[in-house]
Formats: structure tokens, C-alpha cells, sequence
């Protein structure tokens, strides 16, 4: 790539340009030399890992450039882990440095199959079930949005009114029943999904987020072994989907925000399952009473002969292949029983390690032999299926609507036999998740670290990237995050603090009286419900209180809303009522209002203003050590020597910390307190590391009574 603009270029954009066409552009010295860095990155190529402090502005820092490069004709992925932060980039920012800059550069977004309408199966659905239109609320108005909207994007429709999921999973594009081009090119109206990927191909910047970059990464990977090479030659088996393996473009810029989020999404993202309710819902695509293969025989009349009897063998086998998974399920059920009893527990729902059965020899024995068995089936099943194809030449879309069918059952062949084996690679991990009340089993498998497929298949493979967050660094190096995503060549790293005025606009705040977590969660619990209503009292409500599990969810805000309700201040708890986006749209709308909360409040989320004065921490966020990827990883670390809580518990901690405090502080004019309970962070050695990856602000840490006072002193001087 050749460099288009010199640094003088883009801090002369910045300082005289963009200032000039808006007075209220805001400029931040740490904001024009991340530009500076990234604008000569993407003109000559190679890595930069950028952690920027909250505050900087580093969506402007990359989109001036990227805008600039993309009109010029070179091609600008950009991958966000948030729904948010996309709406943020599409709706906001790019809009407005377009306007800046006097450019049109085409931008759109790139999102998965299942997001977009299927007109045919959305006009088979409506035509059979035209009593639901004058019946059921609300489905007047999703009929006249499948037959008025031009993007056929659900998330169009759901700003309108909700959808339930069971009615989306009918109308919605899949990949089993897709009949791709061909079918596209017999509708006039054509196929909302294909055109956002015509669109994505052609415009010079595409906004797509981590689980899209996961499945074009898994395409990648198997489109280099050599099974997925052997079945690629047999014309037969491809469906319309083959192109999906070049869904990213490799000669691109790339630029990965809110990057240190990559590792674990790609992992999740590359999780391959086998499961009978899956088997199920694909058999029901194919020959079920809404079935695709069921709907052109109603239309069409009485298949050819050799139609007829390959799905009658096909349809014999699949009952041989939901006898299997009934052994298997058994097996399993038999197993969990056993073990809680002897352990006097009892789990409603938990992975088990596929090793773990296995060193039951009865267990482990039956097992391998029922996954052969059962692998065997799904081949000859697969058998049928092209037979089945074969005899349906003339009709392309049915074509290669079964060819879908088939390649699916080809992948979960490889599952299934990947289990009838006693040892795997040692990074490939296997497990079984089992669930008690619905008596349900769901295999799975995945490489429990990414990073040879990270390494393989994106950053050896791209010419540019930029990585960046606010929090990339455990103790104030990135090793540990390029060693999770793989990334071993030469980058250029830059660590650059938050512009925010921490010491005095923030009070950090520590009960040095508060018991230990460690002590016992019902005792610790009791002190927090104690001093809590107080605490908040002070400052009027307008608190996020951050937890690391639901039980603590629900007992301190089932208190608070006791404690506080008559007083003007409602508290809002993440109780799985509502969902996250609704919480905290209801927590930012309420000024007064108290959001007791977990997991995706922990970082994403924006509460800028009046609404926020007090974030409190209520334990340092450690990894539960039950977690089922954790436990794995600790093992392999173990195996190998290191030290567990140095190698992973501790950078794990960092890292969500730092999200977690970083809720305070979304702009300039924020301030108020951050209340940590946990009060190892100042009394063990660990704890002095913790705080020194927190912005510098005014501290007291004090008894419980003078932390109180302090806050209450703090908040009125803001």
C-alpha cells in the first residue's frame, strides 16, 4: 500500500480543517497522534495495537483516516464486538465525519444470514396461515413490513414492534433452506441477504462485528484441510452457500475495535455442536409439515419414482439416527445420575468434559461405540440425500436447497466421528452439556485457544490491522492479549492514557472495615445491604451497582427496592425480566433511578450526564473458578507449570476491572465516586497491581462511616 497522507496531512485535518467546518469539534492531542499513527499504518502496511484511554475519541482517530483511504479506492473492514458500538459508528460517527470531511463514500453493514426476511418462506408462511392475520396482534403490520420494506432487516422491523423469535425462525433467511442465486434470479423482488452482500463487496467501508468475522474465519479453516478439499470436488454436495468462504475480502484495511473482546467472541464463534433438537429443526426444514421438499410436492404433485424411494430410505435412516441420540442420551442421563449421587448435587444445566465420561470405562466404551454407529448412519443418510439431489437435476433451486441439507449433515458426520475417537489434538477441546429439567444433550467441540487460526487466517493473511480498545494491556503490556489472538509478527504498540480529568472529578473510595468477600458471601451480602441505602441516599439515586453473580443480583436489589423506593429513587435489577437494552434505557430516561446489575453491564454500556454519580464494584471480578472455560484453561496451564492466578486469573480481573470502572467516566463533564467493597484491592499484594491499571483519582480508603461522609462531600462539589 502507498501512503496518501503525511502526518502533517492529517494533524493540519484536525487542527484547521475539521475545527473550521465545526466550531463544536472537540480536540484531544492523544486523538490527533493516534490518527497520525494509524493514517501511516494503513499507507504502509503491517499491525498496530492501540490501547486508548476512555475519552479519547478513537472512533474519529480511525474513521478520518479510513474515510480518506476508502475514497481514494482501497477497501475498510471494521469489526465491533457491541451491537452498540456499531449503532454508534453507522447512525453517528460516520455520518458526521462525512459531513466534516465533504465526502460520499458508500458505507454499509454486514450481518448474518439469519437477519434477513426470506420473501419466499415469508409469502409460503402468510399463505398458510392467513388466520393469524386478523388474529394474532401485531402480525398485520409484520405481513405489510415483509411486503413493503426495501432492506428486509430485522432489526428494521424491531424498531416498530417485537417479533417473537418462533415466527422470525420461519420467515426468516436460513441457511438450510436458501436456494441462493438461483433463487433470487426466478423472484423478481430478488434476495434481501444476497443484495447486502453485493453491497458489502462493492462500497468502500463495511461495518460487521466479531461472530461474522468468526464464520469467515471457520470457512477459511476448513476450506485449507484436506477433508473440506476432498468434499469440495463432488459438485453434488455444494450449496449455496460455497461463496460464504470468501465473505471478507483479504486485501483490505481492517480495523478491530473494541479488540480485546476478539479472542473469546472468535472462540465461541468457531464452536461447532451436534445436538438431536438441531437434527430435528433441519429434518423440519426439509420434510416437515413447513418443509421446503413437503411445499414443492403439495405445488408440484407426485415425485419420480427414484424421488420417492430415496426419501423413504432417507427418511427411515433419520429414525435410525434419532434412535442413536436416544442411547446416547441415556448413557449420559445414566451418568449424571450416578455422579449426583455420589456428590449429593444436582445441576440443571452443566458442561461435562467429553474426557471426563470417558474415564468411566462402561460410560466411555458405550458411548464411543453409539457415536461410530452413529456417524455411520448420518453417512448413509447423506447417501439417500444425494440420490435424492440427483434426481432433482432439473430443478436447481430444489437443487441446491437439498444440497444445503446434505452439506449440513456432512458437518455434523464429522462431529459425530470426531467423538467415536478416544484422543483428540491436545487443542481441541470436547464436552457435553446436559440439561436436567429438559432432559436435552448437546455435543460440542472447539479449539479451546485461537490463536493458531487467528494467526493462520487473519493477521498473516491481511495486509493492514488496526487493534484498539480501551483496555488491551494487563500490566501495562500487551503480551498477554497477543498471545490469546495470535498475533506474532512485528506491530507497533501504543498505550495511550484517558484525557479525562480523573483527579478531580472522581473519588475512589474503599470501607476498610468492609468483611472480607472471601469470609462468606452471606456475611459479606449483610454488610452490603447495610451500608448500601445509606450510600446511595447521598447521592440521590443515580447509581450503577455492579455484581459478579445473579444471587447477588437479586438479594441486594430486592433490598434496595425496599430501602429506597418511597424515597423518589426506583431501582431497576437485572432479574431476566427485561432485556439489557431495555434496562438501560429505563435506567438512563429515570435520572434518580439505581440499577443493580451483571455481565453486559460490566462494560458496552453508556450512561453519560446526571444519570451516573456513584459506580460501585462490589467484588473484584475474578473468573469463577466453576467457570467451564476457565477450569480447561487453568488445566493446560497447570499441565504446563505456570503459575495459574498470574497466567489467567489475575489478567482476566484486570481487564473486566477496568471495563467495569470505566462506566463512570463516558465524557468530559462526568464525574461522581467509584465505591469498591472488595476491600482486597488495598489489603492484598495483588491489589496494588489492580489499582495501578485505574486512572489516577482522589482516594479514601477509610471505615465505612468516613467513606460515607467523604462521598457525600465529593457529590456536592461536582
Amino acid at each position: 500500500m502507498s501512503e496518501n497522507y503525511d502526518s502533517q496531512d492529517m494533524r493540519s485535518l484536525f487542527t484547521e480543517y475539521l475545527r473550521a467546518q465545526d466550531s463544536s469539534f472537540h480536540l484531544r492531542e492523544e486523538q490527533i497522534f493516534l490518527a497520525e499513527k494509524i493514517n501511516h499504518t494503513m499507507g504502509h502496511g503491517g499491525n498496530l495495537l492501540a490501547e486508548a484511554g476512555t475519552g479519547i475519541g478513537k472512533s474519529f482517530s480511525y474513521l478520518v483516516p479510513a474515510l480518506l483511504y476508502a475514497n481514494a479506492g482501497y477497501k475498510v473492514i471494521i469489526v465491533t464486538a457491541t451491537i452498540n458500538l456499531q449503532h454508534q459508528l453507522v447512525d453517528y460517527d460516520i455520518p458526521r465525519m462525512k459531513q466534516l470531511l465533504k465526502l460520499q463514500v458508500p458505507v454499509t453493514v454486514l450481518k448474518g444470514k439469519r437477519n434477513y426476511l426470506c420473501k419466499r418462506r415469508a409469502d409460503l408462511f402468510f399463505s398458510q396461515e392467513q388466520d393469524l392475520l386478523f388474529k394474532t396482534e401485531g402480525m398485520k403490520e409484520i405481513y405489510d413490513w415483509t411486503q413493503n420494506s426495501s432492506t428486509g432487516d430485522k432489526e428494521e422491523l424491531s424498531k416498530r414492534l417485537d417479533i417473537p423469535q418462533a415466527l422470525w425462525n420461519d420467515i426468516a433467511t436460513d441457511e438450510y433452506t436458501c436456494g441462493g442465486s438461483i433463487c433470487a434470479k426466478r423472484r423478481l423482488e430478488g434476495c434481501f441477504y444476497l443484495e447486502q452482500r453485493r453491497k458489502a463487496r462493492e462500497v468502500g467501508v463495511v461495518i460487521t462485528n466479531y461472530s461474522i468475522l468468526a464464520y469467515h474465519l471457520r470457512m477459511q479453516s476448513a476450506k485449507s484441510s484436506d477433508s473440506k478439499s476432498s468434499s469440495a470436488k463432488s459438485s453434488d454436495s455444494k450449496s449455496s452457500d460455497s461463496s460464504d468462504s470468501s465473505l471478507l475480502p483479504e486485501d483490505a484495511i481492517y480495523i478491530l475495535d473494541e479488540a480485546h473482546r476478539l479472542p473469546e467472541i472468535i472462540r465461541n464463534g468457531l464452536v461447532t455442536t451436534l445436538s438431536e433438537q438441531e437434527c430435528k429443526r433441519v429434518h423440519d426444514l426439509f420434510l416437515g409439515k413447513k418443509g421446503f421438499l413437503t411445499q414443492e410436492r403439495k405445488q408440484q404433485g407426485e415425485f419420480k419414482d427414484v424421488a420417492l424411494k430415496a426419501i423413504d430410505l432417507y427418511t427411515t435412516k433419520f429414525a435410525d439416527v434419532m434412535e442413536q441420540f436416544s442411547s446416547i442420551q441415556k448413557t449420559i442421563q445414566e451418568w449424571t445420575l450416578s455422579e449426583s449421587q455420589k456428590t449429593k448435587t444436582k445441576k440443571k444445566q452443566e458442561k461435562i468434559n467429553f474426557n471426563t465420561l470417558l474415564r468411566d470405562q462402561e460410560t466411555g466404551n458405550r458411548l464411543l461405540d453409539d457415536f461410530f454407529v452413529l456417524s455411520t448412519n448420518i453417512e448413509m443418510l447423506r447417501g439417500f440425500l444425494r440420490e435424492l439431489q440427483g434426481s432433482f437435476k432439473d430443478k436447481q433451486n430444489l437443487s441446491t436447497q437439498i444440497g444445503n441439507v446434505h452439506q449440513w449433515w456432512e458437518q455434523q458426520q464429522h462431529i459425530a466421528l470426531g467423538f467415536s475417537q478416544d484422543e483428540t489434538s491436545s487443542k481441541e477441546l470436547r464436552w457435553c452439556e446436559y440439561g436436567e429439567v429438559t432432559k436435552s444433550v448437546q455435543f460440542a467441540t472447539v479449539q479451546l485457544q485461537v490463536d493458531d487460526v487467528l494467526e493462520e487466517h487473519f493477521f498473516n493473511r491481511v495486509p493492514v490491522s488496526i487493534c484498539t480498545s480501551a483496555t488491551m494491556t494487563v500490566f501495562q503490556k500487551f503480551e498477554y492479549w497477543k498471545k490469546r489472538a495470535g498475533l506474532r509478527t512485528t506491530s507497533e504498540e501504543l498505550l495511550l492514557p484517558s484525557p479525562f480529568l480523573y483527579k478531580e472529578r472522581v473519588l475512589m473510595a474503599i470501607p476498610r472495615d468492609a468483611p472480607m468477600p472471601t469470609e462468606g458471601e452471606e456475611k459479606y451480602i449483610e454488610y452490603l445491604k447495610s451500608m448500601l441505602p445509606k450510600t446511595i441516599r447521598a447521592t440521590s439515586g443515580r447509581c450503577l451497582v455492579l455484581c459478579t453473580s445473579n444471587s447477588m443480583v437479586r438479594a441486594l436489589g430486592e433490598h434496595l427496592k425496599k430501602e429506597l423506593e418511597n424515597e423518589e429513587s426506583r431501582v431497576l435489577m437485572q432479574d431476566g425480566r427485561y432485556s439489557s437494552t431495555s434496562l438501560g434505557r429505563k435506567f438512563r430516561e429515570d435520572v434518580q433511578s439505581v440499577l443493580v446489575a451483571t455481565s453486559s453491564f460490566w462494560e458496552g454500556f453508556d450512561a453519560p450526564g446526571e444519570t451516573m454519580r456513584m459506580l460501585v464494584i462490589t467484588r473484584i471480578p475474578f473468573t469463577s473458578p466453576e467457570d467451564f472455560f476457565f477450569k480447561e484453561e487453568a488445566a493446560i496451564i497447570e499441565k504446563n507449570g505456570e503459575n495459574l492466578f498470574r497466567t489467567l486469573s489475575l489478567p482476566l480481573a484486570e481487564l473486566r476491572l477496568r471495563q467495569g470502572f470505566g462506566r463512570l467516566m463516558r465524557s468530559s463533564e462526568d464525574g461522581g465516586v467509584v465505591l469498591i467493597t472488595d476491600k482486597r484491592i488495598i489489603e492484598k499484594s495483588y491489589g496494588t497491581i489492580l489499582r495501578r491499571a485505574l486512572p489516577k483519582c482522589k482516594e479514601c480508603f477509610d471505615t465505612t462511616k468516613n467513606v460515607q461522609e467523604e462521598i457525600l462531600q465529593h457529590i456536592r462539589h461536582l
